[in-house]
């Protein structure tokens, strides 16, 4: 079961937005730069005291192949609560605060070198889970199966409940205007469900 908290607009025209957008050089992380946002940058944060906290996070540029979002909508999964909670998701433990949060739609405020098929102004759904693509099973297909997959919500890419987060273009999917924003960050415990079905052997006998 999922629930949805809903960010508080930036603005009512995304592209007014990029242009406030001011790069200074920060120290850390130290392959990224932090901009200067026209308004903070509300976050859910989980620490490892297993409290919960609201805290303005950084606003990274967009690296080479990936947009920079402004979040409208995001789902609460149960992950989340589990991490909150305990700390931990199999061998993934908690050592310091993260931002929670992987089901998500919003809308492409600023592009990265090498975007092309996403401009500000798009919206869009987050697919959280990024591979590293050279996995025999990335490669056959199966890449929600890679060991190596960075997801957001978890270390090291915390962040999908900031209002202001980026993501690699690749793993985005532009929405119709007939579908929500709420509705768009539904899609990945959808797809979850989908595959389920897909998988398993139900026949029309079988039906109930």
């Amino acid at each position: 079961m999922c629930s949805l908290a809903a960010s508080q607009p930036l603005t009512h025209d995304a592209t007014p937005v990029v242009d406030e957008l001011k790069v200074k050089l920060n120290g850390y992380p130290s392959d990224l730069q932090t901009l200067k946002a026209p308004l903070p940058n509300p976050s859910l944060q989980v620490t490892a005291d297993h409290n919960l906290k609201r805290v303005d996070a950084p606003v990274y540029a967009p690296k080479s192949g990936e947009v920079l979002l402004h979040i409208k909508a995001t789902g609460i999964c149960g992950s989340d609560v589990h991490f909150w909670k305990t700390g931990c998701i199999g061998s993934l433990v908690f050592e310091g605060d993260c931002i929670i949060g992987h089901e998500a739609a919003g809308v492409v405020i600023r592009v990265g070198e090498d975007v092309t098929d996403l401009k500000p102004g798009d919206r869009v759904a987050v697919e959280p889970g990024v591979p590293c693509g050279h996995f025999f099973l990335c490669k056959d297909g199966r890449y929600n199966l890679c060991e190596d997959v960075q997801f957001s919500g978890g270390l090291p890419l915390c962040r999908n409940s900031a209002a202001i987060q980026g993501h690699p273009a690749k793993w985005l999917h532009k929405l119709p205007d007939s579908v929500s924003f709420a509705e768009g960050a539904l899609l990945e415990p959808l797809s979850v469900v989908l595959h389920g079905i897909n998988s398993a052997p139900i026949t029309s006998e079988r039906l109930l």
